[in-house]
């Protein structure tokens, strides 16, 4: 029997992973890095307490500060090749006696023995952030050469340190029992432990999303939805997860979100998160206002228009609530309008629905009248792959019509021989 290295199984594993890859929420945008990614790409984290902060505003002296290390996150996880004593400081008698990890925080690959470190009494950080005496910071450092760079994070409340302790502990945590540590921590009073769950969910698929229904209550969603004090983004994610645990009786909740954003002059940021809950919510019948109302009314700004095509398309190829047979032919009303046109035309070619040829070219053809036609290209690309000998012949019109755009389209996209 031949055994595989573990590192080439690690690498097969890794392949194997990425052949199916999960896609992050489309409706959330992380604001920044989650700490666990700070954390994990650091080698050394701690909690330390300021003891000596620097003068910022002192022009002569570089501002760096002094910590104490009080309490370990994270030790370097290269066992081959550990790195020096995390202390930027070379006298050794000042170093503190070795401090045991937590439970949590033992390296399982070290034959399960108490993992130790020498922990330095002070580190030096330079930072232009001012700190007080005795403030507790997230102290990340990484190990080059023998010596550690340190970065440390804005002064951390001690609900922010008690989060950070439950998190390390989260570490090996995957999937639905780890989103569900951060579903509480969305509206918390402390900024920094909000910002870091939404980014946790940010990045987390819809599929995963789906696995929290159990443990949502849609009054408690709408509620957070119809708070003034909600933000933007988290306004967003809430619309989503109550896509998720919500049902028709709240349709009514998201209606009248869109008639606020059409008060409003159809530019809310958000749309799309909503237009999708209301798909998922209403189904086809929603599907039929939402067509009315933005696809076919010919003064329906583009900004709503942009929204719900971006809410057809998850649906279409991640939600599947909706057939997508049947969102094509919604797709279809936005071709009578180029500035929409152009949206869709590349989805209609990825999903292979040959059927808009007549269309494409009426649209083609029209006179630009010193207008921007960017749908033009869309429309040649969509011909260029359509297998049907009826795109042959629209294709060779449009090269007598507009030659240029033609050879635009080949030059941006070749075709795979």
């Amino acid at each position: 029997m031949v055994r595989m290295p573990l590192r080439q199984l690690a690498a097969l594993v890794l392949i194997l992973c990425m052949a199916r890859p999960l896609v992050p929420c489309p409706f959330c945008s992380a604001i920044s890095s989650t700490l666990s990614q700070d954390i994990q790409e650091s080698h050394w984290a701690f909690l330390a307490t300021c003891t000596e902060p620097a003068d910022i505003k002192d022009d002569n002296n570089p501002p760096i500060h002094k910590f104490k290390l009080i309490h370990q996150l994270k030790i370097y996880s290269d066992r081959s090749n550990p790195p020096a004593s995390p202390s930027l400081e070379a006298n050794k008698e000042n170093a503190a006696p070795p401090t045991k990890l937590d439970d949590a925080t033992k390296d399982e690959s070290s034959d399960k023995s108490t993992v130790e470190v020498k922990l330095a009494d002070a580190v030096e950080v330079y930072s232009l952030q001012p700190y007080s005496q005795d403030q507790v910071v997230l102290l990340l450092g990484n190990t080059a050469d023998g010596i550690t760079d340190w970065s440390a994070s804005e002064p951390l409340s001690p609900k922010a340190q008690e989060y950070l302790q439950r998190l390390v502990k989260l570490s090996e945590e995957k999937g639905e029992n780890r989103l569900r540590f951060f579903l509480p921590e969305l509206n918390s009073t402390d900024k920094l432990i909000a910002i870091d769950a939404y980014n946790e969910f940010a990045i987390a698929s819809l599929e995963l999303m789906n696995s929290l229904k159990p443990h949502l209550v849609p009054e408690q969603v709408v509620e957070v939805i119809e708070s003034a004090q909600t933000s933007n983004e988290l306004r967003r994610l809430y619309w989503t997860l109550l896509g998720i645990c919500g049902s028709e009786k709240n349709l009514d909740v998201v209606e009248r979100a869109m008639l606020a954003n059409l008060a409003n002059g159809n530019g809310d940021i958000g749309m799309d998160a909503v237009f999708s809950c209301y798909l998922v919510l209403g189904g086809e019948k929603a599907l039929e206002k939402l067509e009315q109302e933005y696809l076919i009314k010919p003064d329906s700004s583009y900004t709503n228009c942009f929204a719900l095509v971006s809410a057809l398309r998850v649906q279409a190829e991640q939600i599947k609530e909706i057939k997508p047979k049947r969102i094509c032919l919604s797709f279809h009303h936005a071709l009578r309008r180029g500035n929409i046109a152009e949206l869709v035309i590349p989805d209609l070619a990825r999903w292979e629905d040959w059927t808009v040829i007549d269309p494409l070219m009426e649209l083609f053809s029209q006179p630009a009248n010193g207008q921007k036609q960017s749908y033009k290209i869309p429309i040649v690309n969509y011909l260029r792959n359509c297998p049907l000998d009826e795109a042959k012949v629209a294709l060779a019109k449009c090269e007598q019509i507009d030659p240029e755009a033609v050879r635009k389209t080949s030059v941006l996209f070749p075709l795979r021989k």
